[in-house]
């Protein structure tokens, strides 16, 4: 075959990759790499998903745990990016972090790499296009030798690769874990301490509420099911044995671990089946005293003090008094606290409540459901392309006729691919649709990058 039909698959053709070597790079921020990061993280998965191919098994808790502990620390890099400049000990920290960060994006364009070699059917296993047409068949289900003895080498090619990729993550995994725990060491400020931001969407996050339109929601009906099944379940008592059995739903931001909370919370077989239902919303100031008084006055007890001082002996004394044998219901959303110090003292009260009470927690950490006690982790998943894509027309449809939605169809389409499965992504985009009033409005934000503040 000439050279005009086949041309080689290499590095350059496909999404670049990070030098193997840091040294080499341009400086660059270590913001600027932990995003970048975090946003290859979030979409791993799902191009996987959306391939249908599956070439690194039994990584994604990892996957998600770098992401997790990503955030935690882009949280600090203001403050250490900051202090470096006078603390030749932060410098060799960010110096470290910037080491791993080069080094994930080396395996994630690896597995990029793969993903593509993999699902194209017309790329051999030396990466070689053939630009004439070729039967489909898959590159890694090619049939072996007559010879049952002869090495069948694509399979151990295959399996060697998912192996050392699966193996990288986990020895960057160590390495960042090491680099998060050394952060504490600095006494960083963290932004996130400071201010109620949402640092992987950039917009200040609102306090949320129990209420919810079910209309509203899209795509959370098996998931629903599965949380309400834990929390009407008595098999579920047998697992704990002292307290109230705590269920955490835990997924990054953006993928509707409030919405399912309030979904499950406002179902009418919850609220048939629990005497008293409660909602505090947590975030990043975990403070146990508003905690206590909130669920205090929301079961029906009163706050009784010792002149004009509220100490926590009243507080933690009078929360134990007051959910002593109630079957209840509570929801904490949006947990980040993961200081076992703080929660404790809650636990031991909350634990005298009747058995058949439940408590859910919803965070995109699950290292604080560990540290809660959980029984039972609900690992929240990106929504369906026609999820996202119904969730979407909900809101960017609102006063059109039928007609203008069918001929918006396809570009709407298009569009609610891009929210990756993410159903805040959607609603976000939805709502700013609704305002285009055009084809040629719609076909603009397609081809601009005006998606991407979703």
């Amino acid at each position: 075959m000439n050279g005009e039909a086949r041309r080689r698959i290499t590095p350059h053709s496909l999404p670049q990759p990070s030098n193997p070597n840091p040294s080499l790079h341009p400086p660059r921020m270590a913001s600027a790499l932990v995003s970048s990061v975090l946003q290859q993280l979030a979409t791993i998965i799902q191009k996987e998903i959306q391939q249908e191919v599956r070439l690194v098994t039994g990584v994604e808790k990892d996957i998600n745990d770098l992401s997790t502990t990503f955030e935690t620390i882009q949280a600090v890099l203001k403050d250490a990016e900051e202090r470096q400049f006078k603390d030749a000990s932060v410098q060799l920290w960010l110096h470290n972090l910037k080491d791993v960060a080069y080094d994930i994006d080396d395996v994630l364009d690896e597995w990029n790499t793969s993903i593509l070699l993999k699902s194209d059917p017309q790329i051999d296993d030396d990466g070689v296009l053939d630009a004439a047409p070729r039967p489909r068949v898959s590159l890694f289900k090619k049939v072996c030798p007559r010879n049952l003895f002869s090495p069948c080498c694509c399979c151990f090619k295959q399996i060697g690769l998912r192996h050392d990729i699966g193996h990288k993550i986990k020895e960057i995994k160590e390495r960042l874990d090491k680099i998060a725990r050394e952060k504490n060491n600095f006494g960083f400020s963290g932004t996130a301490r400071t201010e109620n931001i949402d640092h992987e969407s950039g917009r200040r996050r609102l306090e949320t509420s129990s209420l919810v339109d079910v209309n509203d929601v899209f795509g959370r009906d098996m998931d629903r099911e599965v949380m309400i099944s834990k929390l009407l379940s008595e098999g579920s008592q047998q697992v704990v044995v002292s307290g109230v059995p705590i269920i955490s739903i835990v997924g990054m931001g953006g993928m509707g671990k409030t919405t399912l909370a309030q979904f499950v919370f406002n179902d009418e077989r919850v609220k048939n089946h629990f005497n008293k239902r409660m909602w505090i919303y947590v975030s990043q100031s975990f403070n146990r005293v508003k905690i206590a008084m909130h669920i205090i006055r929301e079961i029906g007890g009163n706050i009784v003090t010792q002149g004009d001082e509220i100490t926590w002996e009243d507080v933690h004394r009078q929360l134990t008094s007051s959910v002593e044998g109630k079957h209840f219901l509570l929801i904490l959303d949006d947990v980040w606290n993961e200081d076992p110090m703080q929660w404790d003292p809650l636990r031991f009260s909350l634990k005298h409540g009747s058995k058949k009470s439940r408590i859910i927690v919803t965070t995109r950490n699950e290292r604080v459901a560990n540290m809660m006690g959980m029984t039972y982790v609900h690992r929240l998943r990106i929504m369906s392309e026609q999820a996202c894509w119904s969730l979407l027309t909900h809101y960017a449809f609102v006063g059109r006729e039928e007609e203008e939605c069918e001929k918006l169809k396809e570009i709407g389409m298009e569009l609610a691919k891009k929210c990756k499965g993410l159903p805040l992504s959607a609603k976000t985009l939805g709502s700013l649709l609704r305002f285009k009033e055009s084809k040629q409005d719609w076909q603009y934000v397609l081809k601009s990058d005006l998606w991407k503040v979703v």
